[in-house]
């Protein structure tokens, strides 16, 4: 039972990733990666400028390599997706 189980996500994932592992690892080793890390652990107060013009303020969260997420000023979590990131600035 357990096997075709394992066959049946197996196949799955063949149809819909074309058989290939589309996860991908976060890049530790990048500067940005690692900076962004030290605001985590510090619980930094950031303030982030996305795509639209927008200035985001609160204090960074975590980071995956899609997306990062920061908590605002009432304590709610925004995802802000990489993609449209133009600055992360610290706040002093």
């Amino acid at each position: 039972m357990e096997r075709s189980l394992i066959n049946q996500l197996n196949q799955s994932a063949k149809l819909y990733g074309g058989g290939k592992n589309n996860v991908t690892e976060m890049k530790t080793g990048l500067p940005s990666v690692r900076q962004l890390q030290t605001f985590i652990r510090n619980g930094q107060q950031v303030e982030v400028k996305i795509s639209t013009g927008d200035m985001l303020t609160g204090k960074l969260l975590w980071q995956d390599d899609e997306c990062i997420c920061i908590a605002d000023a009432n304590n709610q979590p925004l995802i802000i997706w990489r993609h449209a990131l133009v600055l992360i600035k610290p706040l002093v």
